[in-house]
């Protein structure tokens, strides 16, 4: 009922702001015109008294780039216009996601508002704290470049989550990926158009300017591609028969290099903010700071995980064997991470057989065993540490509980909570 009422606010609102729009334009069209008219008038008047008439058309196409030239010169009317381009960008992302999203769930709701006032608050900093912008025209421009990066990164981000919301859906049909794969092609194509206009305005405005505008296209190409590519893996694994034993693999992968991307641009975008205008210690110095103080700390923690990442996967590499066919067969069971059916898996000490990369991502966060939750001490050691000495002290530790009676199923009363 919330949200019901939330969605018909919107909708009044957002019908209200069009009308509003559209009344401001006409006005200052007709304002534009009504200002051209009497001396154009005048001009062809005294143009038909010499006898130098000439063709209608002409007169009618002056008279409109006159119009266009006084709303392209008029400050009120150049504000107007950005409006408008506001407002349309507004319709038109509203048409989108009735079209393709339908309604929004709560948590989406959520993120898009998150990430529009977060948005607002930064960009607000970086024109006036940062820039701190002089001319009209230029803030003209920052301001038409911010419009479309908006509209352009909140519709990312809602594919994003209708992506992460179905590919973990098991009655999604694949339509649904496969509509929003299109959205986000189309939004990458016309972002590359974008990034090329505003990039010959910024090229034209100075180096900064470029290096600014072009550290924020790549931030957000970066953003729309990792998308795509983890749709394009997800169909994929959709289009195969059984488990793809790699997929993991390769989600942490594209996650891994995108983010660090991202948080090598977004660093690199912040320190450059902050050598720009540091004349004297400010407000928008210390946020930037703080900024990268949190990207600095994100950045050792992926680095450390994925430090982790690599050593738990040398680890089972050397101290798990893969389950044998006959070891398939004797437990006929599924994965008690994952639930799937498995063709192939990956044998504990205990006994217990899981999917590779289901078992990789649950070492992750637990070292023990999903279904008997027997702990394996599977940390990083010292170097002359070997890695039969390892698994010596594994087996040790394990002691007689580890071997599995013939019949022992892969699953337990415990492996339903996992």
């Amino acid at each position: 009922m919330a949200l019901s009422v939330v969605d018909r606010l919107f909708w009044s609102g957002a019908a209200a702001y069009a009308v509003f729009s559209v009344y401001l334009l006409a006005r200052c069209v007709y304002g534009a015109y009504e200002k051209v008219r009497d001396p154009l008038i005048s001009k062809l008047s005294e143009e038909s008294l010499a006898g130098r008439t000439g063709d209608e058309n002409d007169n009618d196409e002056e008279l409109y780039a006159t119009v266009l030239w006084s709303l392209a010169t008029d400050s009120y009317c150049i504000w107007v216009l950005v409006n408008t381009v506001c407002c349309f960008l507004l319709l038109m992302a509203k048409c989108i996601q009735i079209i393709v999203f339908g309604d929004l769930r709560i948590n989406e709701k959520q993120n898009l508002k998150d990430k529009f006032w977060n948005f607002i608050f930064y960009k607000f900093i970086f024109v006036f704290g940062v820039l701190n912008v002089q001319t009209e025209g230029e803030l003209v421009m920052w301001c038409l470049w911010f419009i479309a990066l908006l509209f352009l990164q909140l519709l990312a981000q809602l594919c994003k989550d209708r992506f992460e919301y179905l590919s973990f859906t098991p009655t999604t049909t694949l339509s649904s990926h496969k509509h929003v794969l299109l959205v986000l092609m189309c939004l990458l194509v016309s972002y590359g158009g974008l990034t090329v206009i505003f990039g010959h305005l910024g090229y034209s405005n100075g180096m900064h300017t470029l290096s600014f505008m072009a550290v924020e296209g790549l931030m957000v190409i970066v953003y729309m591609s990792h998308v795509i590519i983890r749709c394009i893996i997800h169909l994929y694994d959709l289009s195969c028969e059984g488990s793809w034993d790699d997929k993991e693999v390769y989600i942490y992968y594209t996650d891994f290099i995108m983010d660090m991307g991202i948080l090598c641009l977004d660093l690199m975008h912040h320190i450059h903010m902050l050598l720009y205008w540091n004349s004297w210690f400010s407000v928008a110095d210390l946020i930037i700071l703080t900024q990268l103080r949190v990207m600095s700390q994100e950045m050792q923690h992926r680095l450390l995980r994925h430090k982790t990442y690599l050593h738990i996967f040398h680890v089972m590499d050397i101290r798990f064997s893969m389950a044998t066919l006959e070891e398939l067969a004797s437990h006929d069971d599924r994965c008690a991470i994952c639930l799937e059916k498995m063709r192939t898996a990956c044998k504990l000490p205990c006994g217990h057989l899981f999917h590779m990369s289901c078992l990789r991502s649950w070492l992750e966060q637990d070292m023990s065993c999903p279904t008997c939750r027997i702990s394996f001490n599977i940390s990083a050691r010292s170097g002359h540490t070997t890695d039969e000495q390892e698994g010596a002290s594994l087996r040790g530790s394990l002691g007689p509980a580890t071997e599995p009676s013939p019949n022992s199923s892969n699953q337990s009363p415990q492996s339903h909570s996992v």
